[in-house]
């Protein structure tokens, strides 16, 4: 994959978003972004082995729907 840069805040606008994965992007930076809690029906949440730093963040808790969560593999 050619994406870089830090998790674009873009993607809290897709609404029906069930699952996310960004796994083995090393390009990948910055942390998990707050705008992610508009992500009400996500039930998958993949971010791992890319360089996505800090504590996992405490929002996530938030998404009701949510059944997976891999951040496995991160700074």
């Amino acid at each position: 994959a050619n994406v870089s840069g830090q998790i674009p805040e873009a993607i809290a606008e897709l609404p029906f978003l069930e699952s996310l994965m960004f796994r083995k992007i090393t390009n990948l930076t910055g942390t998990i972004p707050h705008a992610n809690t508009r992500l009400t029906r996500l039930r998958s949440l993949t971010i791992s082995w890319t360089n996505i730093s800090g504590p996992v963040p405490a929002f996530l808790s938030e998404l009701k729907n949510l059944t997976s969560l891999d951040l496995s593999f991160n700074n």
